[in-house]
C-alpha cells in the first residue's frame, strides 16, 4: 500500500498504478506491464511484460545455487537467470521499485544491464 501511494504522489517516473489482491501493477506508457509483490524486505517479486508477450523478472526465490549465494537475482526472457542488476534486499521496497522502474523506462529488455 505504501508503495502504491507512492507512485500516486511520484512526479519522477510517469506510469499508471492499480491495486489489487495481492500485488501493485503498473502500466508503463511503451506497453509494459510490472507486476510488483512485496512480502518483505528480503521476499519480492518484479516481473514484467512486454507488449509483445516476452517476460522478465527479478525475484528472491530461493533455489538458484549457481548465483554464488545472491539471494535477489533476474529472469531473462530466454530462461536464464542471472545477478540481479537492479535490486538489493538491503534497500527499502521504493529504492528498488524505483530502481526497477527507472531501468524499465530506459530499456524494458534490460539488455545493457546483463
Amino acid at each position: 500500500m505504501q508503495l502504491y501511494e507512492a507512485l500516486l504522489t511520484s512526479t519522477a517516473i510517469s506510469c499508471s498504478p492499480r491495486l489489487v489482491h495481492d500485488a501493485l501493477l503498473i502500466d508503463l506508457p511503451d506497453g509494459t506491464e510490472l507486476t510488483v509483490r512485496y512480502a518483505s524486505p528480503v521476499a519480492y517479486s518484479l516481473h514484467w511484460t512486454l507488449s509483445d508477450g516476452s517476460t522478465l523478472g527479478i525475484d528472491t526465490a530461493p533455489g538458484h545455487r549457481h548465483l554464488d549465494g545472491a539471494t535477489q537475482h533476474l529472469h531473462l526472457e530466454d530462461g536464464r537467470v542471472v545477478h540481479d542488476p537492479l535490486t538489493s534486499i538491503s534497500r527499502s521496497a521504493h529504492e528498488n521499485l524505483h530502481a526497477v522502474l527507472a531501468a524499465l523506462m530506459l530499456d524494458p529488455r534490460l539488455s545493457g544491464q546483463r
